[in-house]
């Protein structure tokens, strides 16, 4: 018999599955009355009107469940180039002056760390107007930190030479830039700093933390509130927005962001970059990626007993104590410090061991796992 065609049922492995097309109800998933607007998820719609309300009252119900701020205190905004920012003034303005019970009664204070060393002196003058206009149309004071001069840069340059690797660069900039932040609350007498990050920065940053060794130091990186410095609190009032959001959000209050001219990134050259690209990514195909692992790393909480130990002095974390028997990185390091030392050649092989191992102990590091990679290649 002929058997041409029999084998057709191999191949249907092959083929492709097929695609489930979630369907998508044309009225608003609130009010049920009006025609949808936004898509959220890629599931849930939302018209323009319930849209709006449900996103302020977001905002505002993150500040009245975790009550950080207290009446007439002065909190410092970090301002980031994007929709992030643009939507946080304006949370901000249409909070203060709604006339109700939850209004807010604080008095936040802008600043704007400048640091765009890929564009020219120019266009970073132009760039600070456009941001101080932004900013006095909101009606808030805005303070600037900058390097305009080329002589600035190249001390910077010095300190991060060509054999530092972009991932400890881009590390060692973010905690100058969070020690940068808590001195100018300070010295603005300001309890609080509002961070602008984003439930994207904060899913890329529970990765990354984990790789560079600072999984321990989860809760105070990626947390609602930062509180490593005893006098000034780092708050995330967007960690549970999506860019989506505020970018319709910004569009129907007809809000306009400044933009500028982005430097060009390898997204493999650094953990940094890698991490981002790779949860932007999985978001595309699977929308609750980003909240799957956001709340995972709430999760994740650190021994209440460690906050008395001594701080890091890069960035200002508590130093975990060795346990009594090494991890693998102490071996590595004991191993690295044992080559170095020098024993009394008297003395027999039990005793010079015993007496490397104390001298180990008792060679206390002023930085934590992590920041001692980076001061590895900083202090010659």
């Amino acid at each position: 018999m002929c058997s041409v065609g029999d084998d057709y049922q191999d191949e249907v492995e092959n083929y492709m599955e097929k695609l489930d097309i979630v369907k998508v109800e044309k009225t608003c998933n609130k009010c049920k009355e009006q025609e949808s607007n936004v898509l959220l998820r890629g599931k849930d719609g939302y018209c323009k009107s319930c849209f709006l309300i449900g996103t302020e009252h977001k905002f505002k119900a993150f500040l009245g469940k975790h009550r950080f701020i207290r009446k007439d205190d002065w909190v410092l905004v970090n301002y980031e180039v994007g929709h992030s920012i643009t939507s946080l003034l304006h949370f901000l303005r249409s909070g203060i002056d709604v006339k109700t019970p939850k209004q807010l009664k604080f008095k936040p204070i802008i600043l704007y760390i400048e640091r765009n060393y890929h564009l020219s002196i120019e266009e970073r003058r132009n760039l600070l107007e456009t941001i101080n206009r932004q900013v006095k149309e909101f009606n808030f004071d805005i303070y600037f930190v900058s390097f305009l001069n080329e002589d600035d840069l190249d001390q910077i340059n010095k300190i991060c030479n060509d054999k530092v690797t972009p991932t400890i660069r881009t590390e060692l900039y973010k905690q100058f830039e969070r020690r940068l932040l808590v001195d100018c609350a300070k010295a603005l007498g300001c309890r609080h700093v509002f961070a602008c990050d984003l439930a994207v920065d904060v899913a890329s940053q529970i990765l990354t933390n984990v790789s560079l060794g600072r999984g321990s130091y989860l809760q105070m990186d990626i947390g609602i509130c930062d509180s490593r410095d005893d006098n000034v609190n780092i708050i995330k009032p967007l960690r549970f927005f999506d860019i989506k959001e505020l970018v319709f959000y910004n569009y129907f209050n007809e809000l306009i962001p400044v933009v500028i001219r982005k430097e060009e990134a390898d997204p493999y050259s650094s953990v940094q970059n890698l991490m981002v690209n790779f949860v932007q990514n999985l978001q595309t195909n699977f929308p609750s990626t980003i909240t799957t692992v956001v709340k995972t790393g709430d999760k994740l909480s650190m021994d209440k007993e460690i906050f008395n130990n001594r701080k890091c002095e890069l960035c200002s974390l508590p130093i975990e104590d060795r346990n009594s028997g090494l991890t693998s990185a102490e071996a590595t390091d004991f191993s690295h410090w044992l080559s170095t030392y020098r024993p009394e050649l008297e003395t027999r092989s039990p005793e010079r061991y015993n007496e490397a191992l104390v001298r180990f102990e008792r060679d206390d590091s002023k930085y934590c796992f992590s920041c001692s990679k980076i001061a590895e290649f900083l202090i010659k």
